[in-house]
Formats: structure tokens, sequence, C-alpha cells
């Protein structure tokens, strides 16, 4: 009975601990850095690996404190020997792209990467195989990226389909087949992955695996689009070599939106409210309007994701 009222009391206290500093955690991805760190530090000293991760990356950006990345990188270590997943994560992003100070480590970040993998971190595994599909490493083992990608896939990450799909479609490490690269892309899609809508794009574009449809392309760019847009990408996670990655995303859709668009503006629009009521930017691609219910190309996009 002692035994049991002790472990009764320890998740007690664990559960009041959890709390506020699971609060700090969120005032701080709401951009409350100064108020959050009032917790987070003390917590972080006291030896919370979910603190440590956060005041980590505080110091990594300079979010509230002083940027410091060896502070970040000593606290990112005490976090991920703790076995915090996303720390692990964290060290291999860290290691795989270099700071001011630290020079990037491809071995060091796969080390890492791989102990977040173990601990079922699903974005672990999508950056495994992209080191293993461009290369970083040496030449490309498509063989070991397609690995990795299905342990991501089978955690649910989107960008591990999206990749995966994009081997199908090419036929690298795997045997080409459009309808696997299809079904891949679509559950993508479904978890707001930019990318796979884009890919989905291209394949109705030009008709791989599916009926070719121009118009359901010229829905999916747009939609690939607004969720790849810099500014929303700023407002996730202001890693510097995702957010390079998220302009060149955008001014492929822009290209993408242009080309296709030109063969079906004189039947279909597209306006504001058609994707979430978000402006696109359709002073850039001068889109024009024409009066064509908005519904059709609405209905294009729930089809295409289906």
């Amino acid at each position: 009975m002692r035994k049991l009222l002790t472990l009764i009391a320890a998740l007690v206290a664990g559960t009041a601990l959890a709390g506020p500093v699971d609060d700090a955690r969120q005032m701080y991805l709401d951009g409350e850095f100064e108020a959050a760190l009032k917790t987070l530090i003390p917590a972080a000293e006291a030896g919370d690996a979910n603190a440590q991760n956060i005041v980590a990356d505080a110091y990594d950006e300079g979010n509230g404190v002083t940027q410091d990345h060896d502070k970040a990188l000593e606290l990112w270590i005490k976090s991920a020997n703790q076995g915090f997943s996303r720390a692990r994560y964290n060290l291999g992003l860290l290691y795989e792209n270099g700071r001011d100070g630290i020079a990037p480590d491809i071995e060091e970040a796969i080390r890492w990467y791989l102990k977040a993998a173990a601990s079922k971190n699903p974005d672990a595994f999508t950056n495994l195989g992209y080191i293993f599909e461009s290369g970083k490493r040496g030449a490309p083992d498509f063989d070991l990226a397609q690995q990795y990608y299905r342990g991501g896939v089978a955690l649910g990450a989107s960008q591990s389909m999206s990749n995966l799909g994009k081997l199908y479609i090419d036929g690298t490490g795997v045997t080409q087949d459009y309808s696997d690269a299809l079904a891949l892309f679509q559950e993508a899609a479904l978890l707001g992955n930019g990318n796979a809508i884009s890919n989905l794009g291209a394949m109705y574009e030009n008709g791989y695996g599916v009926v070719r449809d121009v118009t359901a392309a010229y829905a999916l760019y747009f939609e690939a689009l607004y969720l790849n847009h810099p500014r929303a990408a700023l407002k996730r996670r202001r890693d510097r070599s995702r957010t390079q990655r998220a302009h060149a995303q955008t001014g492929t859709e822009i290209f993408r939106a242009e080309r296709v668009g030109s063969r079906v503006r004189h039947k279909y629009i597209v306006i504001h409210e058609v994707v979430r009521g978000i402006d696109l930017g359709l002073s850039q691609i001068r889109v024009q309007r024409i009066g064509i219910r908005r519904e059709r190309i609405t209905n294009r996009l729930l089809y295409c994701t289906k």
C-alpha cells in the first residue's frame, strides 16, 4: 500500500509540473516568449526535458533571450539524453544544417535522427530518407531512402508520403507505379501537405494514372500555392533552410498555376473565397473573374483529394 501511495503521489506531482510547462509551451508557440520563459527556464534548470527542448529553441532563435547556439546545443543534448524525441530530432536538424560557430556534420545529424526515429519521431524518418535520396552523405541510396520514407508513412508523416510518392512517379529506387503515387499524394494532401497537393496537380495536368484534367490541376496548384506561401511558412518553425525551400516552392507553384491557368481561364474562375477565404495573391497571376460559380472549382479540388 505504501508503494502504491508513493506512486500515486509521484504521478500527481508529475501532472502538477506538466500543466504549467505545457501552458508555457503553448504561450511560447503563440509568440509570448518572455512570459513563457519565466516558467520554462526554471523548469529546464530543474531537469524537465520538455522545457529544456523549448528553452533550447529560444536560445537557438534568440526568442526572449540573447541568441546563444552553444547554450541551445547544451540544452538539447540534456533533453535528448533523457529520451525526449523532439530534442533528438532538433539536434539532427542542427547538425544537418549547422549554425554560426557549429559546422554541419552529416554523420552526427544521422546519429541523432536515428535516435529520434527509434523513439518514433515521424519527421526523423522523413529527414533520413531525404539525406539518402539527395546524396548528402555521398552517393544517393534510393533503396535506403524509400525504406526510411516508409517508416515515416507508417507514423503518419505527410512529407514522407509525398517524397515516397515522387519516387513512385519517377521509378527511382522502386518500380514505377502511378497508382501507388496517387494514393500517397492523396493521403498526404488530406493531411494538408502542400508539396503533395502540388504533385497531385502535376498528375492531373499530365494524366499520370488519372484522366487528364487541367482544371483540376489548376485548382490543386492554387491550393498548393496557399499552403506553401512564405508568410505561412514563417509562422511555423523558423528554420532558415525550411523558409528558403518554402520561397522556392512558392515560385514553382506560381509558374505552374500561370502555365495551366492560361488554358482554362476562359472557362473557370478562382476567387478569394474558393480556398478557405484566403487571399491567394490573384493579382500576381492576373486571373480574370468571368462569373462561373465557385463551387465548380471547389468540387474539383475535393474530388481530387478523395
